[in-house]
């Protein structure tokens, strides 16, 4: 189980090193390549006609043709100016409008939107004085940080192995001292009730042994003490097995959902995984 956590601690830093680095490429992107392309009057309205095609073709070359799948331009006060997707040009949303000044100190911002990684970072458009913009940029974080999937996650299905077999050693352990335990018991009970008899009177006891003598097994004196003991301990035993039982098919599960992870990382087809009755 420490194992487990360690690996589990290990694969969300190793995830979030991935998505800071995510972070500065964006803020480098905007800067390099999106930044130089605008214009004052780009700032202005929202962008149109010819000068949308250029801008667009020029980042379909520099910036989405990378993991980034996402540009979109903001004024201060929640207007789209420009957008990969042209339906969303020209529409206001003023819930980013926090948002968008919030970054426009010159910092950069990153959110996870569902399975979508977004970076808020501000851009200065021209002089005296420069016009402040919103980028975002977004891409798909489930790609952004699968590195750190493949990297740690190997190492928390099998810390999840190794804890479920632990468990089922101690519940079997417990069961086996237990059913021990009980079996060791007996004859001192038998020996206790024997010293209790001849200390009533030897002439009882004797009068006694040829009648017990002539009982059959189950009508014996203890028989049903030994009998419910017994069945409780073979009862406690047999939910461990089931225990185990279970403990080995989720373990058969997890190890055929890793492998077909691993195959489809690797472009292979997977079978589904089905869980034994």
């Amino acid at each position: 189980m420490l194992l487990g956590g360690v690996a589990y601690a290990a694969n969300l830093y190793f995830a979030s090193e991935l998505e800071r680095g995510a972070t500065r490429d964006a803020r480098k992107l905007a800067i390099d390549v999106i930044q130089p392309l605008l214009s004052p009057a780009d700032t202005s309205a929202p962008i149109r006609g010819e000068r949308y095609d250029q801008i667009l073709a020029s980042l379909e070359q520099n910036v989405l043709a990378g993991p980034i799948n996402r540009v979109r331009l903001w004024r201060a006060d929640g207007t789209i100016l420009f957008s990969d997707d042209p339906a969303l040009v020209g529409d206001r949303e003023a819930d980013m409008r926090d948002d968008i000044h919030a970054v426009t100190a010159g910092v950069s911002e990153s959110q996870v939107l569902g399975d979508r990684f977004r970076t808020l970072t501000s851009i200065r458009v021209g002089e005296s004085p420069p016009i402040l913009l919103a980028v975002e940029l977004g891409r798909s974080h489930e790609a952004l940080v699968e590195p750190a999937g493949e990297r740690w996650q190997p190492w928390v299905v099998r810390a999840g192995v190794g804890a479920g077999v632990c468990v089922a050693l101690y519940v079997l352990t417990w069961v086996f001292f237990g059913v021990f335990g009980t079996m060791k018991r007996r004859p001192k009970t038998a020996k206790a009730k024997s010293g209790e008899t001849d200390r009533s009177g030897r002439k009882a006891k004797k009068a006694q042994e040829p009648a017990d003598a002539e009982l059959p097994p189950y009508m014996q004196a203890g028989f049903q003490d030994e009998f419910q003991s017994r069945k409780r301990a073979e009862d406690a035993l047999a939910a461990a097995e089931r225990q185990r039982d279970a403990l080995a098919e989720r373990v058969r599960v997890l190890e055929l959902e890793l492998e077909a992870a691993r195959n489809k990382a690797n472009g292979q087809e997977s079978r589904p995984v089905l869980p034994t009755s």
